[in-house]
């Protein structure tokens, strides 16, 4: 079975897709960000998708 993201094609050189996530951001808007807003279980994802 062929991976999702293409990267079993990177032999032949032929373009590899992302997989991606989005979260809210958990610290306020116009604040630094810290690692809180990239460590996050999977049940707070907001929406995913992949670009092949």
């Amino acid at each position: 079975m062929y991976p999702l993201d293409g990267s079993s094609n990177i032999d032949v050189n032929v373009s590899v897709g992302t997989i991606f996530l989005i979260y809210r951001r958990v610290t306020p808007l116009g604040s630094d960000i810290t690692i809180e807003d990239f460590l996050r279980k999977v049940n707070k994802q907001v929406d995913a998708g992949s670009l092949v």
